[in-house]
């Protein structure tokens, strides 16, 4: 709200759009979301009282702070005199660090609800100087990079991304399988063995990102009718498939009969 108010008093909303793409969050939480769903989010933010919106299926209930690399905040002291926050690091299933592989680590930030309303400098304080703590979980380092790269990726809040080069992936490895009905033209016949699978390989990081409120995430619906959103899950299956982020989000025209079974 405050990126709002800034930029109308300015009447400039070429900067208030890039603020948006280089300062938060929203060209990876809202990558894969429809353009009406950015939409309504953007518009509720001029809205006095405006709904809460659970934009990020987070990786715990609770986040009880902002997140740093230790070796990243020495490199920032080093080279600019002070520290800052990265971005990357924010993002809960960004468990590693792609640049130092080691673990993110949380900050001594006392974020007691939802709406703390206090600014926190990246400082000695609120991140400790530790040793790192190697990576324990190399699988996850390639999911990351691509969390990276779809947050890095252009913006355009008017452009919607495709998933198609993740359909014709999950069909060519025959995961899915075509079908008669006209209505759904897509079937997913062993949606539970991929998704057992991608729990084998990636463990609890898995089982985190597929589970919300308790219950498991059908795979049909990220994939198929794109009824959930969340880039997290997109990653996960890129990596798993072995599909590149530029190959998944490319535009396909009739998938069924251009895919090799």
């Amino acid at each position: 709200t405050a990126i709002i108010n800034y930029y109308e008093a300015r009447n400039d909303e070429e900067g208030y759009w890039k603020a948006i793409r280089e300062n938060t969050l929203d060209p990876f939480t809202f990558r894969f979301y429809t353009v009406t769903k950015r939409r309504e989010y953007y518009t509720s933010l001029l809205q006095p009282k405006r709904k809460t919106y659970d934009l990020i299926y987070r990786m715990e209930s609770d986040v009880p702070a902002l997140r740093y690399c230790p070796l990243c905040y020495q490199e920032d002291v080093q080279m600019y005199g002070e520290s800052y926050w990265h971005r990357l690091h924010q993002i809960q299933a960004v468990t590693i660090c792609p640049k130092h592989h080691c673990q993110i680590l949380y900050a001594n930030v006392p974020v007691k609800q939802r709406a703390t309303h206090y600014l926190f400098c990246a400082d000695e304080i609120t991140c400790p100087v530790t040793d790192p703590t190697p990576m324990q979980h190399p699988e996850q380092l390639s999911v990351v990079r691509i969390m990276e790269q779809m947050l890095n990726m252009p913006y355009d809040v008017d452009k919607e991304e495709s998933v198609d080069g993740i359909q014709k992936e999950v069909l060519e490895q025959r995961y899915m399988m075509p079908s008669k009905s006209s209505k759904q033209p897509l079937q997913f016949r062993r949606q539970d063995e991929l998704r057992n699978n991608i729990i084998k390989k990636y463990g609890d990081y898995a089982k985190k990102i597929f589970t919300e409120k308790g219950k498991r995430i059908q795979l049909f619906n990220i994939i198929c009718t794109r009824r959930m959103f969340t880039a997290e899950r997109y990653a996960l299956l890129m990596d798993f498939l072995g599909v590149s982020l530029q190959t998944a989000t490319e535009k396909q025209t009739d998938i069924i009969n251009n895919t090799k079974y």
